[in-house]
């Protein structure tokens, strides 16, 4: 995929700036965090306000309780789920299998809030065909069209064949 998240970590306070895309491809192989250094291995930005300066810090009205997660159920306990969030309030969620595999078989995954159960509120759903193969799913929310945070989210697979699995939830707050 060829590019990387690169994370500027000063006194424990995270800042970063990166595509969505170059975001989605770093979560699907395992969120990779990289220090900054110039080639003589001294650090590149000196404090945090230069830091501000040069990145700038994504901020939103929206917070998560977790970037990732792996709990969860169902037939298999396959799914790993993450989440970013921009500065313009969407969320972006990627849903893996725990693994590292593709799916490889027929199914719908689904972004559900308040429950995996399949009476739950729908906020996206992907549909794998037979024959398809894929490492993963991507699915955005725009938290601003939804009241009454916050909002729990689960992802849950259901494969055509029989069997299903679920991960979450991750907590959405305002």
């Amino acid at each position: 995929m060829g590019e990387e998240i690169v994370m500027l970590n000063f006194r424990n306070k995270a800042f970063w700036q990166v595509s969505v895309a170059a975001a989605i491809a770093v979560t699907m192989s395992g969120c990779v965090m990289h220090d900054v250094e110039d080639q003589e291995g001294e650090d590149l930005v000196d404090d945090e306000a230069e830091a501000q300066e040069e990145v700038g810090e994504v901020s939103s009205a929206y917070t998560a309780n977790m970037g990732c997660t792996t709990s969860g159920g169902g037939t298999w306990r396959v799914l790993r789920m993450c989440v970013s969030i921009s500065s313009n309030g969407v969320g972006t969620f990627t849903i893996t299998k725990t693994d590292g595999t593709n799916f490889a078989t027929a199914g719908t995954m689904s972004l559900k809030v308040g429950t995996y159960e399949p009476w739950g509120v729908n906020h996206g759903t992907s549909t794998l065909n037979g024959g398809g193969i894929v490492a993963g799913f991507s699915m955005g929310d725009v938290f601003s069209q939804w009241g009454n945070f916050p909002k729990d989210y689960y992802a849950r697979w259901e494969s055509q064949s029989g069997g299903y699995s679920w991960v979450g939830p991750i907590r959405i707050s305002q």
